[in-house]
């Protein structure tokens, strides 16, 4: 059984300040595989903080290092591919076949997005005016999990 305490903030695990925990199950064996705590509020704050130094510094990569970024993800991806896959099955209860798709497709969107700003204009012109595209900001996403009943006749 595994559990998971911390996220990944500001290139560091981190020890999640939140206090919620679930429980992870096999959707097979129906038994605990592991628990998740969740991060709260103040994690959140953390993570945006450090996403908003990140993009300063990103801000000023070329195209090229960031390309080359992107590949670096993708190979890194790759090699765990077979654990991404494991996880899959064990977590989702996915087919074999299903778990080998989606962990191969999590290196393959890094090199989709390689290819995509390999020809993608940072700078254009549209009309008399110059157009730079740049980032605009971070933003983080807050989700509520709501609990039904299902009542049977």
């Amino acid at each position: 059984m595994w559990t998971i305490k911390h996220s990944y903030i500001d290139g560091v695990l981190v020890h999640v300040q939140g206090r919620e925990t679930i429980e992870c199950i096999n959707p097979a064996t129906e038994s605990v595989i592991g628990t998740v705590t969740l991060a709260n509020r103040d994690d959140a704050r953390q993570a945006i903080a450090a996403a908003q130094r990140a993009q300063n510094t990103m801000g000023r990569t070329s195209k090229a290092e960031r390309i080359d970024m992107l590949k670096r993800l993708q190979a890194a991806v790759l090699e765990s591919t077979d654990e991404i896959r494991d996880t899959a099955i064990e977590k989702y209860g996915a087919p074999l076949a299903r778990a080998q798709w989606v962990s191969q497709y999590a290196s393959q969107s890094f090199a989709n997005a390689a290819q995509v700003l390999e020809n993608y204009e940072l700078v254009r012109s549209v009309g008399h005016a110059r157009v730079i595209m740049e980032p605009v900001g971070v933003s983080g996403l807050e989700a509520f999990l709501e609990a039904k009943s299902i009542v049977e006749d």
